[in-house]
């Protein structure tokens, strides 16, 4: 996995690690942010003031902040998982849809596509359309079935609420998630990556949330996974498909 990955991704633990205490560690196996939308779109228009690539050195150092400051970190993940930045061995760079995100004319649809960029804000999306939401606890149950540690429920519901009263998806109330209704927009289609080509009519055919589960295990970074990585993303899988059922 690459290092800049921090938080809410696929963890490089497995659900057999022991946390130094002696106690079992369960990480997540679908990837998430630890903070809110604010701080994706702090990092894009840092790294839009850089000429829209720089190095995480020179980032940190626009924001006031060091590149093994926790803060920074979880900041970096997080815009990386929204999907406004790419980071490739310490060099970043702002993406389509970080390039929208830091423009006022798009940054209302970019916002939206942002927030369903991310692999668990998608599927609690996909399955509440059109209901309204359990309570916080409900919340939470849905997304340790959908992969999240138990240990990480808690942080992972406050950044989702956050990031969508951010983009839009509360305002018609918050007790249901709304997609904003935008126009003049094409949305996520402006930032199709030459380096994830659409998958063949065969994937297509595939569950959305089974076709980027697939997706991101023929990843690059998912070639770099251990054995043990790998079973316990395999393990979530499942388990997501079970709770489809």
């Amino acid at each position: 996995m690459n290092p800049e990955i921090a938080s809410g991704d696929v963890s490089g633990e497995n659900e057999d690690g022991e946390n130094g205490d002696g106690r079992r560690n369960i990480r997540s196996t679908i990837a998430f942010p630890y903070s809110g939308l604010a701080d994706a779109e702090q990092i894009a228009d840092a790294l839009h003031h850089r000429g829209d690539s720089a190095t995480v050195d020179e980032i940190a150092a626009k924001l006031g902040q060091t590149t093994s400051s926790g803060s920074f970190r979880t900041k970096m993940a997080t815009a990386r998982i929204f999907g406004a930045i790419d980071v490739r061995r310490g060099q970043a760079t702002l993406t389509p849809l970080g390039r929208r995100l830091v423009d006022s004319d798009k940054q209302r649809q970019a916002r939206v596509d942002a927030f369903l960029h991310v692999p668990l804000y998608k599927q609690i999306y996909d399955a509440f359309k059109g209901h309204q939401l359990p309570g916080n606890a409900g919340i939470e149950n849905r997304m340790v079935q959908l992969g999240v540690s138990p240990k990480q429920t808690e942080r992972a519901r406050q950044a989702l609420q956050k990031s969508a009263d951010r983009a839009g998806f509360f305002e018609s109330g918050r007790d249901r998630l709304v997609k904003p209704a935008l126009s003049g927009s094409t949305g996520e289609n402006e930032d199709v990556d030459d380096r994830n080509p659409a998958p063949s009519s065969s994937a297509s055919s595939l569950p959305e949330w089974a076709e980027k589960m697939w997706l991101a295990l023929l990843s690059d970074d998912a070639a770099e996974w251990s054995p043990e990585q790998l079973k316990a993303y395999v393990d979530g899988a499942r388990a997501a498909f079970k709770a489809q059922g």
